[in-house]
């Protein structure tokens, strides 16, 4: 074997370094289960299926009017729809609301739409004649302003799967549908070894020829 300039004769190309090290026997890490709010940058030791839908009921993304978009057909600013203020959702509760025909309710942004509502009307897009009508400026169409049941994720299926990245948005989604804990692999046992007759440790004071170790502190 020929040896290189510092009279080795053992020394390999780094490629076939690289490929003797892929081409040893590794096992797999074990597994554990930790909190979310640990688990960022931590790889999924199995996948994670939804329990539930999300969000779980329809939401409005506006501040507004659930109404029946049919009844805003053809509306505009010289021809607005004039609709009967029926009640009103309020922020965190369920309601028992039923938009009938002709009629609307008063909804804020994230707010469980109502039965027979199937639109929501912006707050801009709306003027109060009384204290019980609204003038509906512009019209909409169905599902226009709604987030359905089960529209960013459906009950059953597949949230993340195993050898997953865990990221900022993973970890927020796993608390939205409950999941607080999650089974990763553990991390493994690193070492870092710098070579050379020559190397000492940083806290010592070298010696003619000697040199403080680096490499080791860099890599680490």
């Amino acid at each position: 074997m020929p040896k290189d300039m510092l009279g080795r004769g053992e020394a390999v190309s780094a490629d076939e370094a690289l490929e003797r090290l892929l081409a040893l026997p590794v096992s797999e890490l074990q597994s554990e289960e930790i909190p979310i709010e640990k688990a960022y940058s931590r790889i999924l030791s199995s996948g994670i299926v939804s329990s539930e839908d999300m969000p779980g009921f329809r939401r409005s993304t506006m501040d507004g009017y659930a109404v029946k978009a049919s009844d805003t057909f053809g509306c505009s600013e010289t021809v607005p729809a004039y609709l009967k203020l029926s009640g009103e959702v309020r922020m965190g509760e369920n309601t028992d609301a039923n938009v009938c025909d002709g009629e609307a309710v008063s909804i804020p942004t994230g707010g469980m739409v109502p039965e027979g509502a199937d639109a929501v009307v912006m707050f801009e897009q709306v003027q109060k004649s009384s204290d019980d009508m609204i003038e509906v400026l512009k019209s909409v169409a169905p599902g226009e302003n709604i987030v359905q049941a089960g529209e960013d994720v459906k009950k059953g299926s597949s949230i993340l799967n195993r050898h997953h990245l865990l990221r900022p948005q993973d970890i927020a989604a796993l608390a939205g549908l409950g999941v607080i804990l999650v089974n990763v692999f553990k991390k493994p046992l690193v070492g870092i070894v710098s070579t050379g007759d020559e190397i000492i440790p940083p806290d010592k004071l070298p010696k003619p020829g000697q040199v403080r170790d680096i490499n080791s502190y860099n890599l680490a």
